[in-house]
């Protein structure tokens, strides 16, 4: 021990630190401006991808028509942003011009490009959707039980399975119309819209099941009565937030 303190205070009488500055100074001083340097970088390039997130944000939210959501996909390929545009702009051809070829082509385009993004469940409704608009209800059935299976625990499963119903029910498959009505009312929340529209149909349908079987009417070849028009619920995609600075 008594060595080890001796050692140590020797050393502490050899170290010079004006000598050791002299030798060392200009690598230490050129080492910490090397090191603010590519901090100062590192804070240039965040605030500009902040910078360009804002602006994305701000042009998705200002995109109106198909011309500036085609903009937003062609300038930021693979971005979250051209993924939310070519969503829109599938609604957009399906909900506002009535476009349905094209509202399918960029729904399947969408599931093509991005299988396992979250939104696809919204892809794969919205070509439901098209076909139960396009009154082929056999196929629309098909997608929307597709959804149910292939998305069980999904934001879209309500709205899927609300569709199907409908389907079913336009296709003269009234038992399992109303079965698949019960489903919706046990999971949705009351009062919401697709709570409402189940309701009603099962309703209907519980009536005229009950009118079939005193008329001794086989159940699923009768013909529903006060159907509805079509409409397509489909889940809101929520808008993007403009990144914290």
């Amino acid at each position: 021990m008594a060595q080890q303190t001796k050692t140590d205070w020797s050393f502490s009488e050899q170290f010079e630190p004006d000598m050791f500055w002299q030798q060392h100074g200009k690598k230490i001083i050129y080492a910490v401006l090397v090191l603010l340097a590519i901090a100062a970088l590192v804070y240039v390039w965040q605030r500009q991808q902040t910078e360009e997130a804002d602006h994305m944000v701000q042009r998705l939210a200002a995109a109106t028509n198909s011309q500036a959501l085609e903009s937003i996909i062609h300038d930021y390929p693979g971005k979250t942003v051209a993924k939310e545009a070519l969503l829109q702009l599938a609604n957009l051809y399906a909900h506002q011009t009535n476009n349905l070829a094209e509202a399918t082509s960029h729904y399947q385009r969408f599931l093509n490009d991005f299988p396992g993004d979250p939104l696809a469940e919204s892809a794969l409704l919205g070509l439901a959707g098209v076909e139960e608009s396009r009154n082929d209800f056999a196929a629309a059935k098909t997608k929307y039980l597709e959804l149910l299976t292939t998305h069980p625990n999904g934001y879209a499963v309500k709205s899927a399975r609300l569709g199907a119903a409908r389907c079913a029910e336009a296709l003269g498959q009234l038992k399992e119309a109303r079965q698949l009505y019960e489903e919706v009312l046990a999971s949705a929340r009351e009062g919401s819209p697709l709570f409402e529209a189940a309701a009603i149909r099962a309703l209907v349908l519980r009536r005229d099941l009950s009118a079939a079987s005193d008329t001794n009417v086989v159940p699923g070849q009768e013909s529903s009565t006060n159907l509805p028009p079509v409409q397509v619920i489909l889940p809101t995609i929520p808008p993007a937030q403009p990144s914290p600075k």
